[in-house]
């Protein structure tokens, strides 16, 4: 198993590639924000990531992308 640890300074910014499961471990009070949304980086792999979720037919509410149809 691949297992990464990242250590993200205050006021810095980390981006994740799509489909990368991460996760948030703070020992003191803070703030995270996260979100989805499309970049050059990895295109290909964001519309198969969408085109997976039409065939499944994902609920709009839980689909990584709100791309226009």
């Amino acid at each position: 198993m691949f297992v990464n640890f990242v250590s993200v300074h205050q006021a810095a910014l980390c981006l994740l590639i799509v489909g990368w499961i991460c996760a948030v471990y703070s020992p003191v009070e803070s703030v995270a924000f996260s979100g989805n949304f499309l970049h050059s980086f990895a295109i290909n792999d964001q519309l198969s990531v969408y085109k997976l979720e039409q065939r499944l037919k994902v609920p709009s509410s839980f689909q990584l992308y709100l791309l226009p149809v």
